[in-house]
């Protein structure tokens, strides 16, 4: 991790891991880190995670059917619709292209 979690996403990985630990009942979570709600912001930021969790899980399908070959295929790292990674949880890494390299660096 390039920089510790901010408070906000702190809390949502706190609440989530809560959620997932006392599902069963069988276990709780500690109380120090236990996280039973969210503030408004905090359920925003958590609808805008699993928004973009889904666009990605069901892009490259779709990318894929629509050209043949998925983000990292065809070597530009960025989104179907252009959007080049400008959303808040994109790394903005672009995709190495093999066939980009030179193979004999003293030209």
């Amino acid at each position: 991790m390039a920089q510790p979690l901010s408070h906000e996403w702190a809390q949502i990985y706190f609440y989530l891991g809560t959620k997932e630990v006392e599902r069963d009942g069988a276990s709780t979570m500690p109380a120090d880190i236990r996280v039973t709600s969210l503030t408004r912001d905090e359920e925003r930021y958590l609808a805008d995670l699993r928004q973009w969790i889904y666009d990605r899980a069901t892009e490259g399908p779709v990318r894929k059917a629509e050209t043949g070959k998925s983000r990292s295929e065809n070597g530009t790292g960025t989104r179907a619709d252009g959007d080049g990674g400008s959303h808040p949880f994109s790394t903005n890494a672009t995709v190495l292209n093999p066939e980009k390299i030179k193979t004999n660096p003293t030209k």
